[in-house]
């Protein structure tokens, strides 16, 4: 038994190498958890004999035959905070390009580790694992609840953690660490995502005589450059902190046959909002153009519907998760860590709806996230797992 009183970093690091946490990652990565169709059983499987081995039950809330959210808790010898590990299951597609190494492979080269959720967040995830198992079996969490979570379809709208607010399969927490992407720096900032159907109806006419019919495609056109060139943003943001709300056409579709008018075209529209804007503000404006427009003649018919809608995070400074991580640097690393924000959203975006203390800390590479040879580096996920078992002393300890 490790004596916990003189828990340091070499005593950690000896009882990584000798648990040897890449090989669970590589059975991670080779678990194809691709969204869609975003079947993370197996993954869940995986996750669940890996905690049950080392003494920790799991709680599995099925979704579908295909889908479900994971809960796992360590607690404390006395009563104190609740701290939550979040991360999700699913990865996104592998996409059209070859890779140099399959996408499951798990292939480490380099002082890599690549596959398809290497980054994005599989890395996380089992970092996340091994500190849990660590603090359980060195019995170093004298007070408080440690509590791991991880959600299906994150990557489809945070589907996952909706439901898991909504069947309450997590209790009220004080603070909470997501081990998404930031290359080991501490993320307290997002922005929030709101993606829109549009539809546009019209009227069918013979390709010879358009102006017989009133053209789908044509009123979508005119929609998208519109709502481009009015003011929908008003960001009151640092832009050294985050960029502006942004606006991106990201499908369209439209049209029966080449010689017929379309009188319907559909396309979605990508929102991606800061902390200072309420999505709704962005919805209230769409309906307000959608309102003055629709009283011209001849004009397609406009309708609008969100898919997902998905708030913001902003995390202050100083609430205790953001300074006893920024400490814990100090203490292990003796590195003055500052706050940063990204433009992609997390799970966070809903559970802030029960704490606002929530950082988001992950070894995965950032720029890796998505794209092709996905990889993750060795050493930052080694990092990863020594910094979650210090932030986790030192924040649940102050209990």
């Amino acid at each position: 038994m490790i004596n916990v009183e003189n828990l340091n970093l070499e005593i950690i690091r000896q009882w990584i190498q000798k648990h040897k946490p890449i090989e669970l990652l590589q059975e991670a990565i080779q678990c194809d958890s691709v969204n869609p169709p975003g079947n993370v059983m197996d993954f869940v499987k995986i996750i669940q004999r890996t905690l049950y081995y080392y003494g920790i039950e799991t709680e599995i809330y099925r979704s579908n035959l295909e889908k479900a959210n994971i809960v796992a808790k360590v607690k404390g010898k006395h009563k104190g905070k609740r701290l939550i590990f979040s991360g999700h299951l699913d990865t996104v597609p592998i996409g059209e390009k070859t890779w140099d190494h399959s996408p499951f492979s798990g292939h480490i080269e380099n002082g890599k580790i690549y596959g398809r959720g290497s980054s994005d967040m599989k890395s996380g995830l089992v970092a996340f694992i091994y500190a849990m198992i660590f603090l359980k079996s060195t019995q170093a969490l004298s007070t408080g609840e440690l509590v791991f979570i991880a959600t299906f379809d994150e990557e489809t709208g945070s589907l996952g953690a909706q439901q898991m607010i909504k069947e309450e399969q997590i209790n009220e927490f004080d603070a909470m660490i997501i081990g998404e992407p930031t290359d080991n720096e501490i993320v307290t900032s997002h922005k929030g995502a709101l993606w829109v159907k549009v539809d546009s109806f019209g009227k069918t006419a013979h390709g010879s005589m358009p102006e017989s019919g009133v053209n789908a495609i044509n009123g979508m056109k005119s929609f998208i450059d519109d709502i481009s060139g009015i003011s929908l943003f008003k960001d009151n943001i640092d832009q050294d902190i985050l960029t502006k709300s942004t606006m991106a056409v990201t499908m369209i579709e439209g049209g029966s046959n080449y010689n017929v008018i379309p009188d319907y075209c559909t396309s979605t529209i990508d929102f991606r909002t800061t902390p200072d804007k309420k999505n709704s503000d962005i919805l209230n404006a769409l309906h307000t153009y959608i309102s003055n427009t629709s009283k011209k003649e001849d004009t397609p018919h406009i309708s609008i519907k969100p898919i997902v809608n998905l708030a913001p995070l902003n995390t202050l400074d100083n609430t205790e998760i953001v300074k006893v991580t920024k400490d814990t640097f100090f203490e292990i690393y003796n590195i003055n860590k500052i706050t940063k924000r990204m433009n992609y959203f997390t799970d966070g975006s809903v559970f802030s709806s029960i704490s606002r203390n929530i950082i988001i800390l992950g070894p995965g590479e950032p720029s890796q996230a998505h794209q092709p040879n996905e990889y993750v580096n060795i050493k930052k996920f080694n990092q990863s797992i020594e910094l979650y078992i210090s932030i986790a002393k030192n924040y649940l300890k102050s209990s």
